[in-house]
């Protein structure tokens, strides 16, 4: 997913993509753990890149100047020589990552999939579109849970399972030590999977971000 010199072009790619993991995790079979396990991994960990890409991509949109929704630009106080090289380096020193060459390559960059990463950057850069930026993500808290069962299927082990125990809990789900368990677990008081919750609220403050 690359920057885009309109916002609602970038936000309609990753909602695209969002809506082929929808229909591919609605054809799990629920009945057939290894094969459940398979394509809930597969989908958590799509969606959680694909959500990382993106808020990067949007940064680097926005010190563009790209245009929002609304027909706006998207002003802001930084200066970046090199475009987005600069940005990056920019980002990465704002949010207190130690880059050892020139620009910062993969690790030293900040972690986009935060909600916090963003906002902090646009406040600091002072983005025009600040207010917009933090409506969207009045309700997004999930994103983090979503990082950490993303994890999970990356990194197997007693770690990452007792994290996935303790996120039940404060989830008020069953417990579980298996991400697999959990993402397909309801969530109290709507009809919705975890995986559905995330896919649409990420679906919402995508769209909201670029308006």
């Amino acid at each position: 997913m690359r920057p885009n010199r309109r916002l609602s072009r970038l936000s309609d790619s990753l909602l695209s993509r969002i809506q082929r993991l929808d229909k591919i995790f609605a054809t799990r079979p629920i009945t057939d753990p290894a094969a459940l396990d398979r394509i809930t991994a597969y989908c958590t960990i799509e969606l959680a890149n694909g959500w990382a890409q993106f808020m990067r991509s949007y940064y680097l949109s926005c010190v563009s100047s790209a245009r929002r929704r609304s027909g706006a630009l998207v002003k802001h106080k930084g200066v970046f020589p090199t475009g987005h090289p600069d940005a990056l380096l920019h980002a990465a020193t704002l949010t207190g990552k130690k880059v050892r060459g020139k620009y910062p390559v993969r690790g030293e960059e900040p972690d986009w999939s935060q909600p916090g990463v963003i906002m902090s950057l646009a406040k600091k850069l002072s983005f025009s579109n600040v207010p917009e930026i933090g409506m969207a993500f009045g309700s997004s808290k999930s994103l983090s849970d979503l990082t950490i069962c993303r994890n999970y299927f990356a990194h197997r082990g007693e770690n990452t399972a007792a994290k996935i125990e303790d996120l039940s809990r404060r989830m008020s789900l069953p417990i579980e030590r298996k991400a697999a368990g959990l993402i397909n677990n309801v969530l109290p008081g709507t009809a919705r999977t975890v995986f559905e919750d995330w896919s649409a609220t990420i679906s919402a403050v995508a769209y909201a971000l670029s308006a």
